[in-house]
């Protein structure tokens, strides 16, 4: 099977255990199979799109700027791939949430119309002495969560709802997430129907 417009789907925990997708169509599917289903992008010479991790965590009476962060990320990463703009950068966002005392922000980037091997990110990274992203990402059998997954999605608002005693906040919530999903669902099968 070619390594092409292929996404090769494994279970979190076990990553034996593994699906290779080669038809959009069949992604959601697919991803049913697994109790906690990851994208493995670690594989030896393995071709992925370019990603990026940033994981902030700060005191809680830190301010945030959040749109230097992504601004600046951005123009590293149109830099080292020499885009000359960002319309092939793909963003996304997970709420920030407190961890251990601090606020926790978390972003996911990747860069479409480019393949490469995940070492070969790390190595960009590391001769152009780009500090900005998590490394860890690169690691040798990495598995990511998919984004359309919905396992911390649905812990999040499992969480919210016994914390909530007002069930109209909770249905709130509940929508503004889903919409939010929508949106993503739409931006990721835009970028797969691209291809790799």
């Amino acid at each position: 099977m070619t390594q092409y417009n292929k996404v090769t789907i494994c279970e979190t925990k076990c990553k034996t255990k593994k699906s290779d997708i080669t038809d959009i169509s069949t992604y959601k599917k697919e991803l049913k199979k697994f109790t906690i289903p990851s994208e493995l992008v670690g594989e030896i010479n393995q071709l992925v799109k370019p990603y990026f991790d940033i994981d902030t965590e700060l005191p809680q009476n830190t301010q945030f700027d959040e749109q230097a962060v992504l601004v600046s990320a951005t123009e590293k990463i149109k830099k080292l791939f020499k885009l000359p703009n960002s319309k092939d950068i793909y963003i996304l966002k997970r709420d920030s949430r407190e961890k251990n005392g601090k606020y926790k922000y978390s972003y996911h980037i990747v860069v479409d119309n480019i393949c490469i091997t995940n070492f070969n990110i790390k190595k960009l990274l590391d001769d152009a002495k780009i500090t900005d992203f998590d490394t860890g990402v690169y690691d040798k059998n990495r598995a990511l969560h998919p984004i359309i997954h919905l396992v911390k999605l649905i812990r999040k608002l499992i969480l919210l709802m016994f914390q909530s005693s007002n069930h109209m906040m909770f249905s709130k919530i509940i929508l503004k997430k889903l919409i939010l999903l929508n949106i993503v669902l739409h931006i990721l099968q835009k970028v797969c129907q691209l291809g790799c």
